[in-house]
């Protein structure tokens, strides 16, 4: 019990809510317009981790793949470049 308290109070400490319900409207404001006048935040995340990609012409390679999975909202990359099934 109060390990579970602790890990709520980490939660609220930390402003993970506050992120989660801010990533929330963006997608939910983003559903009525167009991707040009208003991305949503898996867009803007893969169209950043495009520039990134660009920007370091080694790692290209490594992350393209990773940044296609990204926009196609199938996968989640790690830090690592490593793919993995979103929930």
């Amino acid at each position: 019990m109060k390990k579970e308290k602790r890990i709520i109070q980490v939660i609220v400490k930390s402003g993970l809510i506050t992120w989660v319900l801010l990533l929330l409207i963006w997608q939910i404001g983003s559903l009525f317009y167009s991707d040009d006048f208003l991305p949503g935040p898996f867009t803007t995340f893969a169209g950043a981790g495009k520039l990134v990609a660009r920007s370091f012409p080694g790692y290209s390679d490594q992350y393209a793949a990773c940044i296609k999975r990204l926009a196609a909202r199938d996968f989640v990359c790690d830090s690592g470049g490593t793919l993995h099934r979103a929930l």
